[in-house]
C-alpha cells in the first residue's frame, strides 16, 4: 500500500502556519473527520458518500453490478469493498473477491 504523506509532514508550527496561508489550506480541508462509506473496485476508488443507509444501500446496488459485469467479462482477480472511513480510519463493511 502506498504511504501518503501529509503537506505539514517534518515542518515546524510556523512553517505550517505560513504554508497554509500562503495556499488556502485549513486542516478541514486536508483530514476527512466526517464519516463516509467508499466504494473500491479493483483496486481503484469508484465513489464515496456520506454514512447513511441510503449511500451504503446505494453502494450494494452499486457492488452487485460491478460484480455482475466483472464476472461476466470472466474477472478472475480483484474485487470491490465498500468501506467505512472516519478520519484516517478505515474499516471493510462489505466486500467480494473474483477469485473466491
Amino acid at each position: 500500500m502506498n504511504r501518503k504523506v501529509r503537506y505539514d509532514e517534518g515542518l515546524d508550527s510556523d512553517e505550517i502556519a505560513s504554508y497554509e496561508s500562503k495556499h488556502d489550506i485549513t486542516p478541514s480541508k486536508i483530514m476527512k473527520e466526517k464519516d463516509t462509506y467508499e466504494i473500491w473496485y479493483l483496486g481503484d476508488f469508484w465513489k464515496e458518500g456520506p454514512k447513511t443507509r441510503e449511500t451504503f444501500n446505494e453502494f450494494l446496488i452499486d457492488g452487485g453490478e460491478l460484480m455482475y459485469h466483472g464476472t461476466k467479462a470472466g474477472l478472475t482477480v480483484g474485487g470491490i469493498e465498500i468501506l467505512h472511513r472516519n478520519g484516517n480510519d478505515t474499516e471493510t463493511i462489505w466486500e467480494f473477491n473474483f477469485a473466491d
